[in-house]
């Protein structure tokens, strides 16, 4: 397991509403990422996107919320923990979410639900997801 804190950052400058997206990425998703990256390094092909609806997009006031309520720092912040609190829903609903992966890292992505409002979260390179620890942007 794997647990992700990444920044987003939308397709227009003035959004203030999703900040930071979290998973936990589980060993079959891990390896779905790493096969893929292979894949397109043998074919020598890009990139390569499919829908995945694990993980959450929040704004830096409800990851903040979350961390005071479990009382944990944010490297120990999982979705687990987050589905534990009296209101794990972020508050903006996201929709056609995805996961792109390149031949050195993956990233996420999502559109705000009714909206053309897409946010993309930083890249994570794969020799990332060879330990088991938080990757977590805060700590930055």
């Amino acid at each position: 397991m794997k647990t992700l804190l990444l920044n987003t950052k939308a397709n227009f400058s003035f959004s203030e509403d999703v900040d930071f997206f979290v998973i936990t990425l589980n060993a079959n998703q891990i390896e779905k990422i790493k096969k893929l990256a292979a894949v397109l390094t043998e074919q020598g092909a890009y990139s390569i996107e499919y829908f995945d609806n694990d993980g959450k997009y929040f704004s830096i006031l409800e990851v903040q919320e979350i961390l005071d309520e479990l009382n944990i720092d944010s490297e120990d912040l999982t979705m687990e923990k987050i589905n534990q609190c009296k209101n794990p829903t972020p508050s903006t609903i996201m929709e056609l979410n995805m996961v792109k992966v390149y031949t050195d890292g993956f990233r996420f992505s999502a559109v705000k639900k009714h909206t053309d409002d897409k946010y993309i979260s930083t890249k994570v390179f794969l020799k990332e997801l060879d330990n088991e620890e938080t990757l977590d942007v805060l700590e930055f």
